[in-house]
């Protein structure tokens, strides 16, 4: 019996293939590289590797250098791999090793610069990090494109593997100079549901990343801080600030949240929510595996409140710009609309009913033991949804009723 992701690749695969007749299809390895289902494509066009963070650690390895060794299971020989330059040494290293073993040729695309994009454009996805994503698309793109029109890959490359590289700096960069309109436009429309995403809904402004690893959570800070700045000098009045966070096993929260416990301007998140997983019960994946323990689950969820507490609270300590009119107030809450609708103070009127029919409450407050709504008083709510994809989905899904 296939694994939920391995069938649901090959359901994907017989669409594009069968159904759909697809020009290009992008493929994403579901964890790792090595032992993934997508190898069935023995002879991709070309392959991309982004940058490297610990993540599934339990399957992959502890270290940047073993989760590299798996990443690198894409690369097959004669096919050409791009990758965006690594924070880690060693992980450049052991990408190269990778790509002489296979006789892959490897390239490195260089982040690209704001003023290629044209005067007053921007990425369509925010963040210092997109620049190097931005990056790997085009190569990518460019590699598929010279290949679909018969020009091969020595033809526009330049360089090309000829045998083993010695070091990581003789791997090829390629040039991202000149970028075409219709590139420039592709970038600029780039969209892409729960990543770096903001939805407003009257007096509450939603900012949805699925940040779950502690590199991708770093950059989700920088752009809330960023944008959730920008917004507030626009408007005339008290703004606060909430989290709503789940991270599923076996991730530990801690680390992570450890990146938003402060801003440049010292305003403390005022309402945390922790949820655990009861509407997520048809779609928690745990090694490929459905499973659910609401017990555990809510375990899990308590120590992820205790976690963001001990922080705040170390975070403080000594703080005089952080004062008793600075509340932090910290529930857990059992479904996504719910503890949306708290972290909205209540503004978010749409949600109420929702709310309250998820927890089956004909009347009285909203919560866990009768936990009310946090009486703050405030003319708008900035709410930063983040540390799991599968709750950023589920939380989209509310805000837009589809």
């Amino acid at each position: 019996m296939p694994s939920m992701f391995c069938l649901g690749f090959l359901v994907a695969i017989y669409i594009f293939v069968r159904v759909e007749e697809v020009d290009v299809a992008i493929i994403e390895v579901g964890t790792g590289g090595q032992f993934d289902g997508t190898n069935v494509i023995q002879r991709p066009v070309v392959c991309g590797i982004t940058a490297l963070h610990l993540d599934h650690q339990d399957v992959l390895g502890n270290t940047i250098g073993e989760i590299a060794w798996h990443k690198a299971g894409i690369f097959k020989k004669g096919v050409p791999a791009v990758t965006t330059p690594q924070s880690s040494h060693c992980a450049m290293e052991v990408l190269m090793n990778r790509a002489n073993e296979r006789e892959c040729p490897l390239f490195v695309a260089p982040p690209l610069n704001e003023s290629q994009l044209g005067e007053g454009l921007c990425l369509g996805i925010a963040g210092g990090k997109q620049l190097y994503n931005a990056a790997l698309a085009v190569q990518l793109a460019r590699i598929w494109l010279q290949d679909k029109n018969g020009l091969g890959l020595s033809a526009k490359l330049g360089k090309v593997y000829q045998g083993p590289l010695a070091d990581v700096a003789d791997i090829p960069e390629l040039s991202t100079s000149k970028l075409s309109a219709e590139m420039m436009t592709g970038l600029v429309n780039t969209r892409l549901a729960g990543r770096a995403q903001i939805m407003k809904k009257g007096n509450v402004t939603y900012y949805l990343d699925g940040a779950h690893t502690t590199g991708s959570m770093e950059q989700c800070a920088e752009w809330f801080q960023d944008e959730a700045t920008k917004e507030r000098s626009t408007i005339h009045g008290k703004v606060v600030r909430a989290l709503v966070f789940s991270m599923a096993k076996p991730r530990q929260a801690a680390p992570h949240l450890q990146y938003l416990k402060t801003f440049k301007d010292h305003v403390t998140l005022n309402a945390v929510l922790k949820l655990h997983a009861r509407d997520f019960s048809t779609l928690v994946v745990d090694h490929l595996s459905l499973t659910y323990d609401p017990a555990e689950a809510k375990e899990r969820t308590a120590q992820q409140v205790e976690d963001w507490e001990a922080i705040l609270s170390a975070r403080s300590a000594g703080q005089p710009n952080v004062s008793a009119d600075q509340p932090c107030v910290s529930a857990s809450l059992p479904s996504t609309v719910s503890a949306l609708w708290w972290a909205s103070l209540g503004k978010n009127v749409s949600l109420e009913a929702l709310a309250r029919a998820d927890l089956g409450m004909d009347g009285g407050e909203l919560g866990e033991g009768g936990m009310e709504v946090p009486d703050v008083d405030a003319v708008h709510v900035q709410v930063l949804v983040t540390g799991s994809l599968v709750m950023v989905g589920r939380a989209i899904k509310v805000l837009t009723g589809e």
